[in-house]
């Protein structure tokens, strides 16, 4: 039997992940959530319910769960599979800030909804942004529709 030896309140006491370094699974997992929050801000910026643009009326709440659902798991798919990509040293930005990932979330969204979008070789250089666009353009167009239910849904083409 181990007895804490501790007499500290648990309110007094330090917490545990004070000052800890986050380990590579918590800071992937931290990389890949603002990921998919950018990417679904952008296809809310840069989808249209006739002409307006439904981050103008709706929001992450509106989206069907089907739909939230296969936006998390395309992110999760394309950013683990990319990271390297993404993350390259060349990216541009400061990746703990605004940088690399939000830029590949949008170029993500925009090379799926938008024909002729890439990722820029100015962002990110060859073969990166070639690696990129491809990868993108292999998960299939897709557009953001509000149905008759009022919840916001997607008309996936389907993966090449």
């Amino acid at each position: 039997m181990s007895l804490n030896t501790d007499t500290r309140s648990a309110a007094t006491a330090p917490a545990a992940a004070e000052g800890c370094v986050p380990t590579a699974s918590e800071a992937i997992a931290s990389e890949l959530a603002r990921f998919t929050e950018h990417y679904i801000k952008v296809a809310l910026c840069h989808s249209f319910d006739g002409t307006t643009r439904l981050a103008e009326k709706c929001s992450k709440e509106d989206i069907s769960p089907e739909t939230l659902e296969r936006m998390q798991e395309d992110c999760r798919e394309f950013f683990t599979a990319r990271r390297d990509a993404i993350l390259c040293t060349d990216a541009p930005g400061d990746r703990k800030n605004l940088g690399g990932i939000e830029f590949s979330a949008y170029y993500f969204w925009m090379a799926r909804a938008h024909p002729g979008q890439g990722f820029p070789v100015h962002s990110w250089p060859a073969p990166y942004n070639r690696i990129l666009t491809a990868a993108a353009r292999a998960f299939g167009a897709v557009q953001l529709y509000v149905h008759d239910d009022g919840k916001i849904h997607d008309v996936p083409a389907g993966r090449k």
